[in-house]
């Protein structure tokens, strides 16, 4: 019995595909919303004292769902707040010129987790959001390799995210960057690929080795079969190129059996799998001997 099979046999789609912490905090934003809030000064203690957290969203191979990698998300785990979702605070972050900061903040979190993985006998890579001008001016090559050499880690543990948006800020400057990186291991995504006009642009001068197709290329593809065909030959480029397509936001069955359909190499969304803080995902699915499988909840 295909893995497919097995999930079918387990449930049914739910239709639910929202993080039930982030739904909470949102639907009560404006019971505490308050612009001070988000104030630089607010923004920036919280930075100092620990209060941006990482949580953590499982990343399937569609040959058999085995768990292949995380992504790093943050998380603002204000005192009397509960979780607040990234919607709420990365506008303000990038607004004051914090966002480096943050960036820094997730690679020492992802590097402390490899570590306490590692310590268990497990290897799982986990993947960080690069901000533009943490790559432009250095300091995030400079933070890998700090965190790294500080865990006793391998920068392969680290992948890093780069979105289309940042790459073309400076297309020179972030080839550079990407190919610096990459000379110590360093695995790249270009992220949030279908979402602007230079997609097969970056794709010519961005050297990278994943490809994470945005949600709005996966959305309905199985109900959609002219969407299905685009993302298909997207994904056929990306094979021929050497490379691997994650989809990203995948969230009914119906979808997920279109992408194994079309040869897509790995994926991540709510069905498969919410963020989640660390202790949940080793709860989850790092415990186990065997490698691990998603499977869905009843």
């Amino acid at each position: 019995m295909s893995w497919m099979q097995v999930m079918h046999a387990r449930s049914r789609e739910s239709g639910k595909s929202d993080d039930p912490q982030a739904q909470v905090v949102e639907d009560s934003m404006e019971s505490w919303w308050t612009p001070e809030l988000l104030s630089v000064e607010v923004l920036r203690n919280a930075i100092d004292f620990g209060e941006f957290v990482a949580c953590y969203q499982p990343q399937f191979d569609l040959d058999g769902g085995h768990l292949r990698g995380v992504e790093a998300l943050a998380r603002w785990a204000r005192p009397g707040f509960g979780m607040i979702p990234p919607a709420a605070f990365l506008g303000a972050l990038r607004e004051h010129d914090l966002l480096s900061e943050l960036t820094i903040v997730m690679i020492w979190h992802a590097a402390a987790a490899v570590r306490r993985w590692e310590k268990g006998g497990l290897a799982l890579p986990i993947s960080i959001n690069a901000e533009w001008r943490c790559l432009e001016t250095g300091r995030l090559h400079v933070a890998l390799r700090s965190a790294c050499q500080h865990f006793g880690i391998s920068m392969r543990s680290l992948h890093i995210e780069v979105s289309e948006q940042t790459a073309v800020n400076d297309l020179a400057v972030a080839r550079d960057a990407i190919r610096a990186l990459r000379a110590e291991g360093v695995r790249i995504a270009l992220d949030d690929f279908g979402t602007g006009a230079t997609s097969l642009q970056l794709l010519r001068h961005i050297e990278c080795d994943l490809i994470k197709l945005d949600q709005s290329l996966v959305k309905n593809i199985g109900r959609d079969p002219r969407a299905a065909s685009l993302l298909g030959s997207v994904i056929g480029m990306v094979r021929a190129m050497g490379l691997k397509a994650i989809a990203e936001g995948v969230e009914n069955f119906d979808d997920l059996e279109c992408l194994i359909r079309l040869g897509c190499h790995q994926a991540q969304g709510f069905l498969l799998g919410a963020p989640m803080p660390e202790a949940s995902l080793v709860h989850q699915f790092l415990k186990r001997r065997a490698p691990a499988r998603w499977t869905p909840e009843m």
